[in-house]
């Protein structure tokens, strides 16, 4: 089977997962605990009905002669949904190893299929359902029609009271018959030009203090740490939200955009933000993987109000929107130095975990307690229930856990400043705790007694008796023992 060349966001996912092949970064995990006793049969008939209706469902890839295809199988496939027994009762704090094995398990790109369902039955009478897909086939978009089509088949099963599917639109070979096509226009030249407009130069790597030296190529490696913003923050910012005529997203885009001034003292920073890539009308409900992550740009200028700084990213991310056609990889290629991996460093996003609606059953969205790490730090957050909740997602090979739980609470704490002085300069804003300013305090007592009969340098060759061996100085990766300095 011949197959048809790949879409330029897939390329991205099929180099990154073959340069990193057990790393699962790109794994978009679901995990739901359902109360009730869910039908094997009907999730067997849901999975079986979407396969045959969306092609997305039905690939792999190959490489032939420098060439990545999309391939679908040729024969209908025999779902079986597997179910595991276990004898205890589920611990939601501590999920099963080997549930989370499913979550974080290695997808091999060349071998169908490129998503997995499994179930998962406690002694208390509460199940799981693990849904994972790679991300090669799926974005958020897709994953809220698998979702509420998932549900709507497994019901009508149940009832035995069958509908007709309505019509799809398009396949995503479809869309990758016009990528290739539009890549050659005109449009897409203009579009790349106001991109290179934009971001004219090649952005600063951002200098975000850690705790471990940056590697010269992000592995991957990561975990999330989730939280929440309480009702009354998130009335707040909805509240505001309404008075300024933008969306919640771009409040806490704008407070995201601070944290990371803050932490950098960076006057320009870029920050990724995955947008739909859905604006033709024929691919608006088409399953796959269409989102393309845009570079932002904002610019810290001297004495820059919160109001004026939330303005900026506005216009922003209106550009953005207008430009988003063009793949992220060909935005990079055109903006990064030969030494560089990306342009990007820390994005920004709202995606809600998946929802199921199953008749006769209490379905609930638990906290995925997922491996990897896309970029070095990553914000997703939803709202639920009157409530923003979210995770940090972090490179491990950059930030200890307690590093980033201290970066959750700075944003907290910006976000309130943000909301409350909105017309003073961003860089008075306060992110420190009472408890880090008498830590500070502490830190910076360092008066020490010496004696008077000896000199500064007399004391330094001290020292170096006592530790000729021992760092003496630090910068960056380089370090002098105090036998060298001396």
């Amino acid at each position: 089977m011949m197959g048809t060349k790949i879409s330029q966001i897939q390329k991205q996912f099929w180099v990154l997962q073959n340069v990193y092949r057990k790393n699962t970064a790109y794994n978009i995990a679901s995990i739901l605990k359902i109360k009730g006793e869910p039908r094997k049969d009907a999730i067997e008939y849901a999975i079986q009905q979407l396969i045959s209706r969306y092609e997305a469902l039905q690939v792999y890839f190959e490489e032939r002669n420098g060439e990545v295809y999309q391939l679908s199988i040729s024969d209908k496939p025999d779902i079986r949904i597997d179910i595991t027994y276990f004898t205890e009762p589920l611990q939601e704090d501590k999920l099963p190893e080997m549930v989370m094995n499913e979550v974080n398990g290695i997808f091999n790109l060349a071998e169908w299929p490129l998503f997995r369902i499994k179930l998962f039955s406690f002694s208390d009478g509460v199940h799981l359902m693990t849904i994972v897909f790679h991300h090669i086939i799926i974005d958020s978009h897709s994953k809220k029609i698998f979702s509420e089509e998932f549900s709507g088949l497994y019901n009508e099963y149940c009832k035995n009271s069958f509908s007709v599917p309505g019509k799809i639109t398009g396949n995503f070979s479809d869309y990758i018959t016009w990528e290739r096509d539009w890549l050659g226009t005109e449009q897409f030249k203009k579009m790349l030009g106001e991109w290179k407009n934009y971001i004219p130069k090649t952005p600063e790597n951002l200098e975000i203090p850690a705790d471990f030296p940056k590697p010269k190529i992000n592995n991957l490696q990561g975990k999330r740490i989730h939280f929440g913003l309480d009702k009354e923050l998130s009335l707040h910012i909805r509240k505001f939200a309404e008075e300024k005529l933008v969306i919640p997203f771009t409040v806490l885009l704008t407070a995201y955009a601070i944290l990371i001034n803050r932490l950098t003292n960076q006057s320009e920073i870029i920050i990724g933000v995955p947008l739909t890539n859905r604006r033709k009308s024929e691919f608006k409900d088409t399953f796959g993987c269409f989102v393309n992550i845009v570079p932002v740009k904002v610019r810290f200028d001297e004495d820059i109000s919160g109001i004026e700084l939330l303005k900026q990213i506005r216009q922003s991310l209106l550009l953005a929107h207008r430009i988003q056609e063009v793949p992220f990889l060909m935005i990079n290629d055109s903006l990064r130095n030969k030494g560089t991996n990306s342009v990007l460093q820390t994005g920004f996003t709202f995606e809600p975990p998946m929802h199921l609606s199953l008749d006769n059953l209490d379905t609930q969205s638990l906290a995925v307690e997922k491996d990897g790490s896309q970029l070095d730090m990553f914000i997703t957050l939803w709202e639920q229930e009157d409530e923003f909740n979210g995770y940090l997602e972090f490179s491990t090979h950059l930030f200890k856990d307690s590093t980033a739980k201290r970066y959750i609470n700075i944003y907290k704490r910006i976000i309130r400043s943000f909301l409350d002085n909105s017309g003073a300069p961003v860089s008075g804003m306060d992110i420190i705790s009472d408890t880090e300013s008498n830590l500070i305090s502490e830190w910076n007592n360092t008066d020490t007694k010496y004696s008077g009969d000896i000199c500064l340098h007399q004391v330094f060759e001290q020292q170096v008796q006592r530790t000729p061996d021992a760092p003496a100085l630090l910068f960056g990766r380089s370090s002098l023992t105090y036998k060298e300095f001396n």
